[in-house]
């Protein structure tokens, strides 16, 4: 988890007193800073979320590509109001890709992933975030349940992605497009295997959905070996859960050896 974007939304929610809040209200802080959410009136912008700053005054706007889930779209509002508020990304007009808001440090502009940082922290605090978690198996499943309007209110990929980076368990989300890797997060998960770009085995979860097959929110147990490219790894139970994005064209896959010291 990047520091500085951390450091920064740490700050920002005790200074609105958002400490124990579960589920902030975006439209709100956005108010506040002077800032309107407009969504772009054409359908592809070639952008998800763009930040449009005054350029004379405070506050300014934040354009989001329609069509946007609900946890997307505040995921998007997070990662751009975190461009407007950390003072070395200097309140710049920014075009923000898809890529841009799944970027994490070595995958991705450090601008990108210091937002996506903050982001996380702001609509998922890692303190309350992790005794939620805890309670819970590390699945697909339980990113379902932590995302939901009840909860935290994202995406189930910002709610995965966040249960591998408070985790104590030995964890780890890959996701894969068309079978090969496209990035990471992984939680005291030492193991050597799949990076950017490789391709996935064929007895992976990840690879039986590429073929078309359903997904599975439940933790299902894989030979180990598919995943993992180490002797050490021998005999390991490994516990695999997936999630499709068809918009994306991206399955997620989150991994737990919940017999890891």
């Amino acid at each position: 988890m990047n520091p500085e974007g951390l450091r920064f939304a740490q700050h920002f929610r005790q200074a609105l007193k958002l400490r124990d809040v579960r589920q902030c209200d975006l439209t709100e802080i956005a108010a506040r800073d002077g800032i309107e959410i407009i969504d772009f009136d054409e359908p592809d912008p070639g952008c998800t979320a763009c930040l449009m700053p005054n350029p004379y005054a405070d506050g300014g706007a934040i354009f989001l590509e329609p069509g946007q889930s609900t946890g997307r779209r505040r995921f998007s509002i997070a990662h751009e109001l975190a461009h407007y508020h950390i003072p070395t990304h200097k309140k710049e007009q920014r075009r923000c890709k898809e890529s841009s808001l799944q970027a994490t440090e070595g995958f991705g502009r450090q601008l990108e992933w210091e937002a996506n940082s903050f982001a996380a922290e702001l609509l998922m605090p890692a303190k309350l975030f992790r005794a939620d978690a805890r309670q819970l198996d590390v699945s697909v499943e339980a990113a379902h349940r932590l995302s939901s309007p009840g909860h935290y209110n994202v995406s189930i990929t910002a709610a995965a992605r966040r249960i591998v980076q408070v985790s104590n368990e030995s964890c780890a989300l890959i996701a894969t497009r068309n079978g090969y890797v496209e990035w990471q997060e992984r939680s005291n998960f030492y193991y050597h295997m799949a990076t950017r770009g490789q391709k996935v085995r064929g007895g992976t979860l990840a690879a039986s959905v590429t073929r078309g097959e359903p997904t599975n929110p439940h933790c299902e147990h894989v030979d180990a070996a598919e995943w993992l490219d180490d002797p050490g790894a021998r005999g390991v139970r490994l516990l695999e859960s997936t999630h499709a994005i068809p918009s994306l064209g991206q399955i997620l896959s989150l991994l737990w050896l919940p017999d890891s010291d």
